[in-house]
């Protein structure tokens, strides 16, 4: 036995069709059929006992709500580095303090990884060996949480052999600072709190997090 995260996720095809007795009704969608979803075990884990304010929970499940705040680039979610798996969840409430949640919220999460990558004058974009180059953040998004959503990334697997091209240092893990002169190779994981139709909110959402390694 080993300390690790038991991850499960679960999807619900939903389509909806007019029904002449009552409107509108909800079912599994027709193409599809059924529930899709999965479950299984992270990498083997060192234990549970970073900073309470990096790994988003702490003794006796003490826990230390994110402030996703709603301008700039948001707020990184952990300074543990890197993370084996992470787990977010948009709480539905603005943010109020680290262990007290505000108001109801409507705002959504935008969970993105940061990167900084080789920009050129006459390409924008992420490109490769051009020289002089000018490094510049890129943001991908892994996900857009409404509130209540969750998700969860399981990570590991460090050994050059496994990396995904074969080669050490072309696989960023999660939750990574490269540290090398232009930090090439980031995986940082931010949040920023949206309004629900993508516009700039007003408030920074409570965001659940654990991040353990």
């Amino acid at each position: 036995m080993a300390d690790r995260l038991r991850i499960s996720v679960s999807v619900n095809p939903i389509e909806t069709i007019a029904d002449e007795a009552t409107g509108d009704v909800d079912i599994t969608a027709s193409e599809i059929t059924k529930s899709l979803g999965g479950i299984g075990d992270s990498i083997t884990l060192a234990n549970y006992s970073s900073a309470l304010a990096q790994q988003g929970y702490g003794d006796a499940g003490t826990v230390s709500y994110l402030d996703a705040i709603h301008t700039g680039e948001g707020t990184k979610l952990s300074t543990i580095e890197p993370c084996d798996a992470v787990f977010i969840k948009n709480t539905g409430h603005v943010y109020s303090s680290s262990t007290i949640l505000g108001a109801v919220s409507t705002d959504y999460v935008m969970v993105v990884y940061k990167t900084l990558a080789e920009v050129d004058d006459s390409q924008s974009g992420w490109v490769e060996s051009q020289s002089p180059y000018t490094a510049a953040n890129h943001y991908f998004m892994i996900a857009w949480l409404a509130p209540g959503q969750a998700i969860a990334l399981p990570g590991g697997i460090t050994t050059s052999s496994n990396k995904y091209d074969l080669v050490s240092g072309r696989t960023a893990e999660l939750s990574y600072i490269n540290g090398d002169a232009t930090d090439q190779g980031d995986s940082q994981i931010y949040c920023k709190t949206f309004a629900s139709g993508g516009t700039a909110a007003t408030d920074g959402v409570a965001v659940e997090f654990l991040c353990v390694t």
